[in-house]
């Protein structure tokens, strides 16, 4: 029996493995050495699959490696971190629309309390919505309500657990650079307790193509963000690490612009967090809107590091252990 999850285990792995191995365009003559690193990855530094390839492990000595927070280390930190705190108030959206109304700078209809005339007055009165699932993440099943598509997508969320919001509009730099969907910002934050929040860094986000979310994961490009400036000091980056000075779909360079209202987007973050004080390790994807209003898109408890690392082309685990040290006397080993 032990042997033979060990095979399912096994097959997993590698079906994954040559998914991505494919995908990169990496030469065949290379997949048996690739798969033999992967496994001592996996088994030194915890190392995911994505991991190996998006961080071009297969290519870095032990000393890089060992600097990634992998897939085993932020299971850890989650675990170790939030494990104790209310981390449905922004895991669950039908439950972040109400307990961050005061936040989000957008009316919402959560779809287990809604039927179809609210439905179709709600895109009557803005032309189209976006719907969200509850428990979503990576921009997975995120799609766009229209008055062609209205019986539809009603059939789609009453059978599921939706939010529906209004499409929020961006003006200025941050329009400019991808009129096609929200440009937000992700402002990672480690929550001290009693009041004293810190924000380990920031990442730019936009999307590409039709897409209309800027999640990394559905093809989106990162870009880091100084957090005492709020200027953009890397250039984009995708998930396959590939760098662009110039945005893809417009050719508007951010690299060295500042975002707009950035202290109250960082005060934003911070009463965010603040309001699940519970939780230690927290982000928050905010978007600057018409007016230079800030308005946030929602909360995540559970982490997504690759978008950090990508953004800074290195691990940033020393960056970690440095804010959580700051936040206690305790030893975090991972």
């Amino acid at each position: 029996m032990k042997h033979g999850i060990y095979s399912i285990v096994g097959q997993f792995f590698e079906k994954s493995f040559r998914e991505e191995f494919t995908r990169f365009g990496l030469p065949e003559k290379y997949y048996l050495s690739f798969w033999i690193k992967f496994i001592w990855d996996f088994s030194i530094y915890g190392a995911s699959v994505e991991d190996f390839f998006v961080y071009k492990f297969y290519e870095k000595k032990h000393y890089c490696k060992s600097n990634y927070v992998t897939l085993r280390n932020s299971i850890w930190m989650i675990h170790v971190l939030n494990k104790n705190g209310r981390r449905e108030l922004v895991e669950d959206k039908t439950i972040f629309i109400k307990e961050f109304k005061d936040y989000i700078s957008r009316e919402a209809l959560d779809s287990t309390k809604m039927n179809y005339q609210n439905l179709e007055e709600f895109i009557e009165k803005y032309g189209k919505a976006i719907a969200k699932p509850a428990g979503g993440f990576n921009g997975n099943g995120i799609f766009i309500i229209d008055k062609e598509n209205v019986q539809q997508s009603y059939n789609i969320i009453k059978k599921n657990k939706f939010v529906v919001e209004e499409v929020l509009q961006q003006d200025g730099i941050l329009r400019k650079l991808n009129p096609k969907t929200v440009n937000t910002i992700r402002v990672n934050v480690i929550n001290k307790g009693g009041g004293k929040v810190c924000i380990v860094n920031a990442i730019l986000r936009s999307g590409q193509g039709d897409s209309v979310t800027d999640n990394i994961c559905a093809g989106g490009i990162v870009a880091e963000v100084d957090i005492k400036t709020g200027i953009v000091f890397t250039c984009f980056y995708d998930l396959n690490g590939k760098c662009c000075i110039k945005h893809p779909l417009t050719g508007t360079v951010m690299l060295g612009e500042k975002i707009p209202v950035w202290e109250n987007v960082k005060n934003t973050a911070i009463e965010c967090a603040k309001r699940i004080d519970n939780v230690v390790y927290t982000s928050w994807d905010i978007a600057v809107i018409s007016g230079n209003k800030v308005a946030v898109i929602e909360g995540n408890t559970s982490g997504n590091f690759n978008i950090q690392q990508v953004a800074r082309k290195e691990g940033i685990k020393y960056l970690y252990r440095k804010k959580l040290k700051e936040f206690s006397s305790k030893k975090y080993h991972f």
